[in-house]
């Protein structure tokens, strides 16, 4: 299957208050803070550049403004001649939504019926185009990339049956038979989103999600290395892996 990413948005969540990187970040948006004199949001997106998105849609609240001008400086950069190939929207909110009300509130400016989505403080190193056609031949309306759980991990677990089918969701919080996490990419269908009330806080992970009905929620086991950094000692993490992936 050949499939053209430049037609599928990539809508990144940039909403969060990031109060445990306070220490690092003053209260700033935690998602353009410094990797090698590089926003991490940039390293994002050049990274989802290079496997072929063109179109970006920033659903930002905390600091919306701070981050839309820290991007738009960096587009017009001489050094980011590839900027030019891409398309930035903002989807600003008045009032904190949460991830779901985030993207409810975006979906207007959407224009693809499949579309990605990402956490702006995190990035999982995986075949998307592979994920793609298993949210295709699944006919999934939601899809979500799934690493292994490690117990000392703090953020969303998951379980899920051998074909991929999402069976049940423990934000924050390991169990047993919870054998993956939430990596932090989806893939969703417009009609999924659809469903989510307008101008309403509202939290993927811990009421849409669980809320799923049958096999129309599935998992994406990925292969590859997956970084957030919302604490100090992630974020350190990330920039010492990160700088030995790009030297290799």
């Amino acid at each position: 299957m050949s499939l053209n990413f430049s037609d599928i948005d990539a809508v990144v969540l940039c909403g969060g208050l990031g109060t445990r990187l306070f220490s690092v970040t003053g209260g700033k948006q935690k998602v353009i803070v410094d990797v090698y004199s590089k926003p991490f949001l940039v390293i994002l997106i050049e990274y989802l550049f290079e496997k072929g998105f063109r179109r970006f849609i920033f659903a930002s609240g905390h600091d919306g403004k701070c981050l839309e001008e820290a991007l738009n400086f960096w587009s017009k950069d001489a050094g980011s001649d590839f900027a030019k190939e891409l398309e930035f929207v903002f989807s600003h909110e008045a009032i904190p939504l949460g991830t779901g009300g985030a993207l409810r509130n975006a979906l207007k400016l959407i224009n693809s019926e499949n579309f990605f989505v990402f956490n702006g403080d995190s990035i999982a190193l995986f075949d998307y185009e592979e994920m793609l056609e298993f949210h295709l031949v699944k006919g999934s309306v939601a899809t979500i990339s799934l690493g292994t759980a490690e117990q000392n991990y703090e953020g969303g677990f998951v379980r899920a049956d051998s074909d991929g089918a999402i069976e049940g969701f423990s934000e924050k919080k390991f169990q047993s038979g919870f054998t993956f996490i939430n990596a932090g990419a989806y893939i969703f269908n417009k009609r999924f989103i659809e469903r989510i009330p307008l101008n309403k806080r509202v939290s993927l992970e811990q009421e849409i999600f669980p809320k799923a009905s049958g096999r129309e929620l599935f998992g994406y086991k990925i292969s590859g290395d997956f970084y957030d950094i919302g604490t100090p000692e992630r974020l350190e993490r990330f920039r010492k892996e990160w700088k030995r992936i790009i030297a290799s």
